[in-house]
């Protein structure tokens, strides 16, 4: 069974974070832009921001990795996730793993046989176009 931790949500890591880094602006509820320190930066590159639970999600639109930014600013990677409290709780997963696999299986189908179409000369209608990009779109739900 898979356990899901409860989170404090202090925002220290996330003040942390931001007292390192140069122009910080708020863009919106826990979102900030900023000057990334881990290139040369004139205009802030640099998006952060916070989830409900407590991760800081960042991304450098010149390219930084995150390790390269956490690393500039003095912390590491750890301090982007909340710390775990002692009280632990299951993980109602909404859709059984066999009925995910199984979409799965039905759409990877769709997109093979239109592969196969394609790599035989063969073009795909709009109908067919249509049904490959719908199942694109349900094999990334099931990664939700």
């Amino acid at each position: 069974m898979q356990v899901k931790a409860n989170y404090t949500s202090s925002g220290e890591s996330l003040a942390l974070l931001l007292n390192q880094l140069q122009k910080v602006k708020q863009t919106g509820h826990d979102q900030y832009i900023a000057i990334c320190p881990s290139h040369n930066d004139k205009n802030p590159s640099l998006a952060i921001r916070q989830t409900n639970e407590g991760k800081i999600l960042i991304k450098c639109f010149a390219g930084c990795s995150a390790y390269e930014i956490v690393s500039t600013a003095g912390l590491s990677l750890n301090d982007l996730f909340p710390k775990e409290s002692s009280h632990s709780q299951p993980i109602r997963n909404p859709f059984p793993a066999t009925a995910v696999l199984r979409c799965i299986q039905t759409e990877a189908l769709i997109v093979a046989v239109a592969a196969l179409n394609i790599a035989k000369g063969i073009s795909l209608t709009q109908q067919d176009l249509d049904r490959l990009v719908l199942a694109a779109s349900r094999i990334g739900a099931c990664y939700d």
